[in-house]
């Protein structure tokens, strides 16, 4: 295949089906042509599918170890990110619970896992979250409140008496409206003291963190416009490079996520975008059961790539 414009847009299909250890080496080969690395690698993929994580596990160690890159960005909230880094620091596995039930109960084919096994090598990742809030918004809240034994106050006990609300929503997530009221009712009473939960924090994070978050499970139509307003301030502030993994939907749709950081770095040779062909995969992910991925790659970069 013949590669036009591989010195702005490098791509690298990766048949998860087929050899992932032929396809990691390629990786290898093209982002390690460059010096400096790029100072964006984006890894467009379909969520869910089984034999991933120890993939991107590779792909992460192999950054860090050649291109020194320790910054993660994934497709969760920043309460979401604030409990991973939590758990791959501590490795306590009561944090596993406060997340996605997929992500508590798969503990043997988990990217957070994958991170927890690095960390405890010796090589610390921070993880970044750019994406909406979901439940985990309320146990970071109580996690949050608990560290710093702040628990005497009303949003703190809202969450508390509600928790039996909060496991039935968590068994079925096609329940995003009321997902969503629970956390707009959440959000009305932080409104109200919004200056004192805003004291209470774990180095730079916060309950601001997550009620000033952008991105709305309810406004789809924005979903990359804020996701990209939430990943900004990362790429300015991350002194090296930054490996984000995103859905290949972020890239293929209208909201053009892609374009947006390409124009915020001014120069697309900052970015080398990787794409995880899958053919023929199983796949769980939310809003759908188990199924059958014939095949799932990246549009654009297919169109670009001739």
């Amino acid at each position: 295949m013949k590669i036009r414009r591989y010195l702005i847009k490098v791509v690298i299909l990766v048949l998860v089906s087929l050899n992932a250890t032929y396809g990691q080496q390629k990786v290898w080969n093209v982002i390690n042509y460059g010096t400096p690395p790029p100072k964006l690698i984006i890894l467009s993929e379909y969520h869910g599918v089984d034999n991933t994580p120890v993939l991107k596990r590779s792909l992460i160690e192999h950054l860090y170890d050649h291109s020194s890159i320790k910054d993660v960005v994934l497709e969760i909230g920043k309460s979401a990110a604030y409990l991973y880094n939590k758990y791959i620091k501590s490795g306590d596995t009561a944090i596993l619970r406060m997340l996605n039930p997929s992500t508590a109960l798969n503990t043997k084919n988990s990217l957070l896992i994958e991170l927890r096994k690095m960390h405890s090598t010796g090589k610390a990742i921070t993880v970044y979250g750019i994406d909406f809030e979901r439940l985990e918004a309320l146990e970071a809240i109580k996690y949050l409140f608990n560290k710093n034994g702040t628990t005497n106050n009303r949003l703190y006990q809202f969450i508390s008496i509600s928790k039996d609300t909060i496991a039935q929503l968590r068994t079925n997530d096609k329940l995003y409206k009321e997902r969503n009221k629970l956390l707009d009712e959440c959000y009305h009473i932080y409104k109200d003291s919004a200056a004192y939960y805003n004291t209470i924090t774990d180095g730079a994070f916060s309950t601001k963190e997550i009620f000033n978050n952008p991105a709305s499970e309810l406004n789809f139509g924005r979903r990359d416009a804020d996701m990209y307003r939430n990943i900004s301030p990362v790429l300015d502030n991350t002194k090296g490079g930054l490996l984000l993994i995103v859905g290949s939907n972020h890239i293929n749709n209208k909201g053009k996520l892609y374009s947006r950081l390409a124009k915020h770095l001014n120069n697309k040779n900052d970015i080398s975008l990787i794409s995880m062909l899958c053919k023929n995969c199983e796949a769980n992910g939310l809003y759908f059961a188990k199924q059958k991925v014939a095949f799932m790659g990246n549009k654009v970069l297919l169109a670009d790539t001739t």
